[in-house]
Protein backbone atom coordinates (compact mmCIF):
# COMPACT_ATOMS: atom_id res chain seq x y z
CA UNK A 1 0.00 0.00 0.00
CA UNK A 2 2.85 2.37 0.79
CA UNK A 3 4.20 1.79 -2.72
CA UNK A 4 0.93 2.96 -4.24
CA UNK A 5 -0.84 -0.38 -4.57
CA UNK A 6 -4.47 -0.90 -3.62
CA UNK A 7 -4.49 -3.46 -0.82
CA UNK A 8 -7.34 -5.18 1.00
CA UNK A 9 -6.71 -6.97 4.29
CA UNK A 10 -9.42 -9.44 5.33
CA UNK A 11 -9.74 -10.83 8.85
CA UNK A 12 -10.93 -14.38 8.16
CA UNK A 13 -10.18 -15.58 11.69
CA UNK A 14 -13.79 -15.96 12.77
CA UNK A 15 -12.83 -17.56 16.07
CA UNK A 16 -10.33 -15.02 17.41
CA UNK A 17 -10.53 -11.92 15.17
CA UNK A 18 -7.94 -9.26 15.96
CA UNK A 19 -7.50 -6.96 12.97
CA UNK A 20 -10.21 -4.58 14.18
CA UNK A 21 -8.25 -4.18 17.43
CA UNK A 22 -4.95 -3.73 15.61
CA UNK A 23 -6.34 -0.93 13.44
CA UNK A 24 -8.81 0.44 16.00
CA UNK A 25 -11.86 0.13 13.75
CA UNK A 26 -15.52 -0.80 14.20
CA UNK A 27 -16.21 -4.47 13.63
CA UNK A 28 -19.94 -5.19 13.63
CA UNK A 29 -19.81 -5.84 9.87
CA UNK A 30 -17.16 -7.80 8.06
CA UNK A 31 -16.13 -11.13 6.55
CA UNK A 32 -18.50 -13.26 8.64
CA UNK A 33 -21.53 -11.04 8.10
CA UNK A 34 -20.82 -10.87 4.36
CA UNK A 35 -20.67 -14.66 4.04
CA UNK A 36 -23.84 -15.05 6.09
CA UNK A 37 -25.69 -12.57 3.88
CA UNK A 38 -26.09 -9.89 6.55
CA UNK A 39 -24.01 -7.24 4.81
CA UNK A 40 -22.54 -6.35 1.40
CA UNK A 41 -18.78 -6.61 1.12
CA UNK A 42 -18.04 -3.09 -0.13
CA UNK A 43 -20.08 -1.65 2.75
CA UNK A 44 -18.03 -3.72 5.21
CA UNK A 45 -14.69 -2.11 4.35
CA UNK A 46 -12.85 0.52 6.37
CA UNK A 47 -10.16 2.73 4.85
CA UNK A 48 -6.98 2.92 6.90
CA UNK A 49 -6.33 6.40 8.29
CA UNK A 50 -2.59 5.79 8.69
CA UNK A 51 -1.84 4.13 5.33
CA UNK A 52 -3.24 5.40 2.04
CA UNK A 53 -4.43 2.65 -0.24
CA UNK A 54 -5.06 0.13 2.54
CA UNK A 55 -8.60 -1.12 3.17
CA UNK A 56 -9.54 -3.46 6.00
CA UNK A 57 -12.43 -5.88 6.20
CA UNK A 58 -12.77 -6.97 9.84
CA UNK A 59 -14.32 -10.25 10.82
CA UNK A 60 -17.63 -8.78 11.94
CA UNK A 61 -19.68 -10.40 14.66
CA UNK A 62 -18.25 -13.83 15.42
CA UNK A 63 -20.48 -16.57 13.98
CA UNK A 64 -21.47 -19.91 15.45
CA UNK A 65 -20.40 -21.77 12.30
CA UNK A 66 -16.95 -20.50 11.23
CA UNK A 67 -15.90 -23.75 9.56
CA UNK A 68 -19.07 -23.81 7.48
CA UNK A 69 -18.70 -20.19 6.40
CA UNK A 70 -15.06 -20.75 5.44
CA UNK A 71 -16.24 -23.39 2.98
CA UNK A 72 -18.95 -21.21 1.46
CA UNK A 73 -19.05 -21.13 -2.37
CA UNK A 74 -19.66 -17.39 -2.01
CA UNK A 75 -15.96 -16.91 -1.28
CA UNK A 76 -15.17 -17.63 -4.94
CA UNK A 77 -17.45 -14.80 -6.09
CA UNK A 78 -16.08 -12.45 -3.43
CA UNK A 79 -12.47 -13.06 -4.44
CA UNK A 80 -13.30 -12.57 -8.11
CA UNK A 81 -14.86 -9.16 -7.46
CA UNK A 82 -12.13 -8.13 -5.03
CA UNK A 83 -9.40 -9.00 -7.54
CA UNK A 84 -10.96 -6.54 -9.97
CA UNK A 85 -10.80 -3.65 -7.48
CA UNK A 86 -7.57 -4.33 -5.56
CA UNK A 87 -3.99 -5.09 -6.53
CA UNK A 88 -3.50 -7.33 -3.49
CA UNK A 89 -6.05 -9.14 -1.32
CA UNK A 90 -4.53 -10.52 1.88
CA UNK A 91 -6.59 -12.98 3.92
CA UNK A 92 -5.62 -13.56 7.55
CA UNK A 93 -6.81 -17.00 8.71
CA UNK A 94 -6.62 -19.04 11.93
CA UNK A 95 -3.69 -21.43 12.41
CA UNK A 96 -3.62 -24.12 9.75
CA UNK A 97 -2.95 -26.98 12.15
CA UNK A 98 -5.40 -25.90 14.82
CA UNK A 99 -8.69 -25.91 12.90
CA UNK A 100 -10.00 -26.73 9.43
CA UNK A 101 -11.12 -23.18 8.56
CA UNK A 102 -8.00 -22.15 6.59
CA UNK A 103 -7.93 -25.15 4.24
CA UNK A 104 -10.79 -24.19 1.86
CA UNK A 105 -9.42 -20.63 1.72
CA UNK A 106 -5.85 -21.79 1.05
CA UNK A 107 -7.13 -23.82 -1.89
CA UNK A 108 -8.78 -20.75 -3.45
CA UNK A 109 -6.09 -18.09 -3.22
CA UNK A 110 -3.23 -17.43 -5.64
CA UNK A 111 -0.54 -17.94 -3.01
CA UNK A 112 -0.03 -18.79 0.66
CA UNK A 113 2.38 -17.13 3.06
CA UNK A 114 3.07 -19.51 5.94
CA UNK A 115 3.63 -17.95 9.38
CA UNK A 116 5.62 -19.83 12.03
CA UNK A 117 7.16 -19.26 15.42
CA UNK A 118 10.55 -20.80 16.05
CA UNK A 119 10.16 -23.17 18.97
CA UNK A 120 10.51 -26.80 19.88
CA UNK A 121 9.07 -29.21 17.29
CA UNK A 122 8.57 -26.38 14.78
CA UNK A 123 10.07 -28.53 12.01
CA UNK A 124 7.44 -31.21 12.58
CA UNK A 125 4.71 -28.59 12.46
CA UNK A 126 6.15 -26.95 9.34
CA UNK A 127 6.36 -30.29 7.53
CA UNK A 128 2.78 -31.12 8.49
CA UNK A 129 1.58 -27.71 7.30
CA UNK A 130 3.46 -28.11 4.03
CA UNK A 131 1.91 -31.55 3.53
CA UNK A 132 -1.59 -30.12 4.01
CA UNK A 133 -0.94 -27.27 1.58
CA UNK A 134 0.54 -29.65 -0.99
CA UNK A 135 -2.49 -31.93 -0.79
CA UNK A 136 -4.74 -28.90 -1.29
CA UNK A 137 -2.80 -27.86 -4.37
CA UNK A 138 -2.04 -24.56 -2.66
CA UNK A 139 0.93 -22.50 -3.85
CA UNK A 140 3.19 -21.57 -0.94
CA UNK A 141 5.02 -18.41 -2.00
CA UNK A 142 6.87 -17.58 1.19
CA UNK A 143 7.50 -17.96 4.89
CA UNK A 144 7.27 -15.48 7.75
CA UNK A 145 8.90 -16.14 11.11
CA UNK A 146 7.19 -14.06 13.79
CA UNK A 147 7.73 -13.58 17.50
CA UNK A 148 11.47 -13.19 16.89
CA UNK A 149 13.15 -11.93 20.02
CA UNK A 150 10.16 -12.75 22.19
CA UNK A 151 10.80 -14.56 25.42
CA UNK A 152 9.70 -18.11 24.83
CA UNK A 153 10.32 -21.45 26.43
CA UNK A 154 10.34 -25.05 25.36
CA UNK A 155 7.43 -26.08 27.56
CA UNK A 156 3.83 -26.45 26.51
CA UNK A 157 3.19 -22.69 26.65
CA UNK A 158 4.95 -19.45 25.88
CA UNK A 159 3.92 -15.83 25.96
CA UNK A 160 4.47 -13.14 23.35
CA UNK A 161 3.14 -9.82 24.60
CA UNK A 162 -0.55 -10.15 25.37
CA UNK A 163 -0.78 -13.06 22.95
CA UNK A 164 -0.84 -16.40 24.68
CA UNK A 165 -0.70 -19.75 22.96
CA UNK A 166 -0.31 -23.33 24.14
CA UNK A 167 -0.63 -25.64 21.23
CA UNK A 168 -0.84 -29.37 21.24
CA UNK A 169 1.37 -31.74 19.34
CA UNK A 170 1.48 -35.39 20.34
CA UNK A 171 -0.44 -34.55 23.48
CA UNK A 172 1.64 -31.66 24.84
CA UNK A 173 0.02 -28.31 25.54
CA UNK A 174 -3.55 -27.30 25.00
CA UNK A 175 -5.56 -24.26 24.06
CA UNK A 176 -5.25 -21.18 21.93
CA UNK A 177 -6.33 -17.77 22.97
CA UNK A 178 -6.20 -14.82 25.26
CA UNK A 179 -7.83 -15.01 28.63
CA UNK A 180 -8.57 -18.71 28.36
CA UNK A 181 -10.14 -18.70 24.87
CA UNK A 182 -9.61 -21.86 22.82
CA UNK A 183 -10.07 -22.97 19.28
CA UNK A 184 -11.62 -26.10 20.69
CA UNK A 185 -13.29 -27.35 23.87
CA UNK A 186 -13.02 -30.63 25.74
CA UNK A 187 -15.77 -32.92 26.96
CA UNK A 188 -15.67 -34.81 30.26
CA UNK A 189 -13.57 -37.57 28.69
CA UNK A 190 -10.97 -35.12 27.41
CA UNK A 191 -12.05 -35.39 23.77
CA UNK A 192 -11.71 -32.12 21.92
CA UNK A 193 -14.25 -30.39 19.73
CA UNK A 194 -14.70 -26.93 18.29
CA UNK A 195 -16.55 -24.40 20.48
CA UNK A 196 -20.30 -24.10 19.91
CA UNK A 197 -20.42 -27.33 17.94
CA UNK A 198 -21.31 -30.85 18.96
CA UNK A 199 -19.19 -32.79 16.49
CA UNK A 200 -16.17 -34.29 18.24
CA UNK A 201 -12.95 -33.82 16.40
CA UNK A 202 -9.44 -35.17 16.84
CA UNK A 203 -6.91 -32.41 16.49
CA UNK A 204 -3.65 -34.04 15.51
CA UNK A 205 -1.67 -30.85 15.88
CA UNK A 206 -2.33 -27.34 17.07
CA UNK A 207 0.96 -25.62 16.56
CA UNK A 208 0.94 -21.93 15.82
CA UNK A 209 0.96 -22.25 12.08
CA UNK A 210 -1.23 -19.92 10.06
CA UNK A 211 -2.00 -19.00 6.49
Amino acid sequence: AQSGKRVLLIDADMRRPRQHTTFGIESSRGFATVLSGQSEWRESLTESVEIDGLSIMPCGNRPNNPAELSSSPQIDFLLKEMREEFDFVIIDTPPLLAVTDPTPIAARVDGVVLCLRIKKNVRVSAERANEILTNLGAHCIGLVINGVGAQSGYGSQYTYGAYRAGYSYNGYGYGYGTGGEKYYDEDKKGRRYEPKTTQLQRIESADQTGV
